[in-house]
C-alpha cells in the first residue's frame, strides 16, 4: 500500500504546484497598475454626407480614431471573439483550458504553433506596454485578471478593437474600415469584418494592399470559424467567400485641407468626427480644374489661385480651395487666400450701385458722364486711361458692366463715403467702417482690403435680392436670421447689368453661365485678379495672383479669372430649395426699363467746402487762437438735419450757425433723417499764420486756398477745389 500513498503524495504534490502560479498570478493581479482603455486619436474631417475628406493623425503619429461598441459593426465584434478569444465570454480574464490546448499542440509540434492570449491579455499588452518575453506574458495575464475584474466584457472588446494594429499606420477599427473600405466600422458588411478581424494576428504579413492572397485566406479562417461555433450559416459563408476584398483605392482622402485645418483647428476639445457643409464630389472636380489650368495661371504671372463656392438658400460653402496646390512643401501655397486679405478692385461697384439706386440718386436709364473729374487732389483714371471710350455719357447699367471708374466715383461722391462704408459693413465685408472712410472715394476703386469669402457671402447676398447670410462652413452651424441690407429692386437692376449679354464676359459659354451676374476686378499694379458671379442659386468666387503680393502687367480679372470660374460653372450641381425657416422674398420680376423714384440728395453743405483754410483777415493781437467758422447746409425737403463737428453731435438742427474753433484740422458732417449725408474736412490756421489777403474780409475770416485730405470724398463743386499744381497746395497728408 505504500505505492498508494507515494501516488497520493505525487498528486498533491502536482496539484500544489499547478496551484502556485494560479495563486501567484491572483496575487500579482492585485498588485500591478491597472492600464487605461481609453485610446487618444486623431480626427476626422467628413463633406456634408459623410464622405471623408480628412484625417488628422493621433499624437502617437498613428492613423487612429477610436469609437465606442454601439458604432462598431455586430459582424466585427463576432468575428474578432471567434478568431482570438472564443470563450471571452466564459473566462475571468485567463482561460486556462486554452492554456493547457496551447500546451498539448506546441509540445507535440515541437514548436509554438497555438496561443492562449485572451482579449484581456492583448489588451494588457496593448494598453500597458508589456513584450512578449516570458516575464512579460506573466505580467500580461495578471494584468488581465485586473481589468477583468475592473471593466466589464464590453469595456474590454471596445479597448480591443480600438487598439489593435490592422497593418502600416492603422491602428483601431474605425482607422482600418475608413482604410481599407472607405467607410465607417458601423457599416462593414461580414465578408470585410472578417477580413479585418483576422489582420491583427500578423499586421504587416497579412495587410491586404500587399499581400492579397494572405488576407484572403485569413479571411476566409475567419469565416470558417464563424461557422464552427454556428455564428453563421453555411449559405453566409459561401455568399461572403465569393466576394472580392474590395480594397479602396484611396489610401488616406486629403481634400479640401485648408477647410479641414481651419475646422481642425476651430473644434472642440473633445472633438474628433467634423462634418462640413462641402460637397466631396464638386470639391473634388474643382481641385482637378485648378489642377488642369496651372501652366495657364502660370502663363499670367500668378503662382496661386483660390475658389469659393456657395449655395445661396443654406449659405452652404459647397467647394473651397485656399491655392492652387495646396498640399505643395512651398509656403506660399500653404497659405489660405481665400481668408487673407487683398485688394478687392472693381468688386466693390456693385454694391456702390444699388446703394445709389436705392437712395434715389440716381437712375436705372441715368447716363452717366465718363470724363475726367478733379475731387481735390483725385484726379481718377479708367482702368485703360482714357475716358469718352464708349461715349462721354454712358447708361448707368453699361457703365457698371464695363467697370468704369469715372462713373462710379461721381456715384460714390453722390452717395458719400460714410454712407457706402456703412453698407459694406452691414454686408460683412468689414468691421470698422471708420477704416473704409479713410481711402475716401476710391474706396469706389476698391484701394480697402478684404477677403474673397467675405466678398462672396455679399454676393450671395445680390443673389438673394439684398438678403445676407454669414456662410457656412460646418453642417451642425446654425442658419442664423437672414439680414436685409439692400432694395430687392435695386438689387434687381445691378444683377440685370451684370449678367446682359453685351458686357458679360461669359456671355460666349452657354445659356448656363449666361444666367449669372458676373463682375470681374484688378486690383493696382495687377495683384489681384478677381471675378465673383451670382445667380439665385448659386455664388462663386475666384482669385488668381501671388499670396506674396508680386504683381504682373499680364493679371487681370477678365483675362484670368473670368475664364477660370466659366470652368468652373460647368460643374456645379443642381441647387437644393431654401429651407423653409430662410424667409426672405422672391426677386420681383420689374420692368428693367424702368427706374427706381429718384429722390433729393440728402443735405449738401454749402459751407466749409472740402479742404477748405480758414485764417483770420489781418493780424490778431488779442491772444486767443479761435477763429469763427460759419456752417450752413442747403436741404430741399422737409425735416430736421443733424449735426456732428469733430465727432461730436450737436444739440442745435438748425440750417446755418457759427461757431469758434482752435487752430488744427476739422472735419464736420451733417445728416437727414434718412441718414442721407454731406461732410467736409477743412483746417483752421494758427494766429502766426494769419495773413491779410488782398480784396478785404468776411467777418467770418478770410477763405483760404482749399486744400484737399486726398481719398476723401468731396461735395463741393468742381471748380471750388485747389489746383494741385499751385504751389499754395499743400495737402496735410500723402496719397495712397
Amino acid at each position: 500500500m505504500r505505492w498508494k500513498r507515494v501516488l497520493v503524495r505525487a498528486v498533491l504534490a502536482g496539484a500544489l504546484l499547478a496551484a502556485l502560479p494560479a495563486l501567484a498570478l491572483q496575487v500579482a493581479s492585485l498588485l500591478v497598475p491597472l492600464p487605461a482603455l481609453d485610446a487618444r486619436g486623431g480626427a476626422l474631417v467628413f463633406d456634408r454626407s459623410g464622405t471623408l475628406l480628412w484625417a488628422e493623425r493621433a499624437p502617437s503619429d498613428a492613423m487612429s480614431f477610436p469609437v465606442p461598441l454601439a458604432r462598431i459593426s455586430p459582424w466585427l465584434a463576432r468575428s474578432a471573439i471567434a478568431i482570438e478569444d472564443e470563450r471571452f465570454h466564459e473566462h475571468g480574464g485567463v482561460d486556462g483550458l486554452a492554456a493547457l490546448r496551447a500546451l498539448r499542440d506546441n509540445l507535440f509540434a515541437g514548436r509554438r504553433v497555438s496561443g492562449a492570449s485572451t482579449l484581456e491579455m492583448q489588451v494588457a499588452r496593448l494598453c500597458g506596454g508589456i513584450d512578449r518575453s516570458f516575464g512579460g506574458k506573466f505580467l500580461q495575464a495578471a494584468t488581465a485578471l485586473a481589468l477583468a475584474r475592473h471593466h466589464d466584457k464590453r469595456a474590454i472588446l471596445e479597448a480591443w478593437l480600438n487598439h489593435a494594429s490592422f497593418g502600416g499606420d492603422v491602428v483601431g477599427c474605425e482607422a482600418a474600415s475608413l482604410r481599407w473600405f472607405g467607410k465607417h466600422a458601423f457599416d462593414l458588411e461580414l465578408h470585410e469584418a472578417a477580413l479585418l478581424a483576422g489582420l491583427p494576428q500578423s499586421p504587416e504579413r497579412l495587410r491586404p494592399d500587399r499581400h492579397p492572397e494572405a488576407a484572403r485566406a485569413r479571411r476566409d479562417r475567419v469565416l470558417a470559424r464563424l461557422r464552427e461555433l454556428e455564428w453563421i450559416d453555411a449559405e453566409a459563408e459561401i455568399r461572403a467567400r465569393s466576394l472580392p476584398l474590395g480594397l479602396t483605392e484611396d489610401r488616406w482622402p486629403r481634400h479640401a485641407p485648408h477647410a479641414a485645418r481651419r475646422a481642425l483647428r476651430e473644434r472642440g476639445a473633445d472633438e474628433t468626427s467634423i462634418a462640413l457643409a462641402l460637397d466631396a464630389a464638386l470639391q473634388r472636380r474643382v481641385e482637378e480644374t485648378l489642377e488642369s489650368l496651372r501652366g495657364e495661371v502660370r502663363a499670367h504671372g500668378a503662382s496661386s489661385v483660390a475658389v469659393l463656392i456657395v449655395e445661396n438658400a443654406s449659405a452652404e460653402v459647397r467647394a473651397h480651395c485656399g491655392s492652387l496646390a495646396p498640399l505643395a512643401a512651398s509656403s506660399g501655397q500653404q497659405v489660405d487666400v481665400g481668408s487673407a486679405r487683398r485688394s478687392p478692385g472693381s468688386t466693390l461697384k456693385p454694391f456702390l450701385y444699388a446703394l445709389a439706386l436705392e437712395q434715389g440718386l440716381c437712375g436705372a436709364d441715368e447716363l452717366l458722364a465718363d470724363r475726367p473729374r478733379r475731387y481735390g487732389a483725385y484726379l481718377p483714371q479708367n482702368f485703360d486711361g482714357r475716358f469718352g471710350a464708349h461715349g462721354e455719357r454712358v447708361p448707368l447699367g453699361e457703365a457698371l458692366a464695363r467697370s468704369l471708374n469715372a462713373p462710379a466715383i461721381e456715384l460714390l461722391d453722390r452717395v458719400g463715403v460714410a454712407s457706402f462704408a456703412a453698407l459694406l459693413v452691414r454686408c460683412g465685408l468689414s468691421e470698422d467702417a471708420r477704416a473704409l472712410e479713410g481711402h475716401g472715394l476710391a474706396l469706389a476703386l476698391g484701394t480697402c482690403e478684404l477677403r474673397l469669402r467675405d466678398l462672396v457671402a455679399a454676393y450671395a447676398m445680390l443673389g438673394r435680392g439684398g438678403v445676407h447670410l454669414p456662410l457656412r462652413m460646418r453642417r451642425d452651424e446654425p442658419l442664423l436670421a437672414p439680414q436685409r441690407v439692400l432694395d430687392p429692386a435695386a438689387v434687381e437692376i445691378v444683377r440685370a447689368a451684370l449678367s446682359d449679354p453685351r458686357w458679360s464676359p461669359l456671355a460666349e459659354r452657354g445659356a448656363h453661365a449666361r444666367r449669372f451676374a458676373v463682375k470681374t476686378g484688378t486690383s493696382s499694379g495687377g495683384r489681384d485678379a478677381w471675378c465673383l458671379a451670382t445667380t439665385t442659386t448659386w455664388t462663386i468666387g475666384v482669385w488668381v495672383g501671388n499670396p506674396g503680393g508680386a504683381g504682373s502687367a499680364e493679371l487681370s480679372g477678365r483675362a484670368v479669372a473670368a475664364p477660370l470660374l466659366a470652368r468652373l460653372i460647368e460643374h456645379l450641381p443642381p441647387a437644393s430649395e431654401p429651407p423653409e425657416s430662410l424667409a426672405f422674398p422672391r426677386l420681383p420680376a420689374l420692368d428693367r426699363t424702368l427706374a427706381l423714384p429718384r429722390r433729393s440728395g440728402g443735405p449738401r453743405l454749402l459751407t466749409p467746402h472740402e479742404g477748405a483754410i480758414y485764417a483770420a483777415a489781418r493780424e490778431e493781437r488779442t491772444g486767443t487762437a479761435a477763429l469763427p467758422v460759419r456752417f450752413e447746409a442747403l436741404f430741399e425737403e422737409d425735416g430736421q438735419l443733424r449735426w456732428w463737428l469733430d465727432g461730436r453731435p450737436r444739440e442745435g438742427r438748425e440750417r446755418a450757425w457759427v461757431e469758434s474753433l482752435e487752430p488744427g484740422w476739422h472735419h464736420v458732417r451733417v445728416a437727414d433723417e434718412l441718414g442721407r449725408a454731406s461732410e467736409a474736412h477743412f483746417h483752421v490756421l494758427p494766429p502766426r499764420s494769419r495773413q491779410e489777403r488782398p480784396g478785404g474780409a468776411s467777418p467770418f475770416g478770410a477763405f483760404s486756398t482749399p486744400a484737399v485730405a486726398p481719398g476723401l470724398g468731396s461735395s463741393a463743386p468742381e471748380e471750388q477745389h485747389a489746383d494741385p499744381t499751385s504751389s499754395r497746395f499743400q495737402p496735410p497728408w500723402t496719397l495712397r
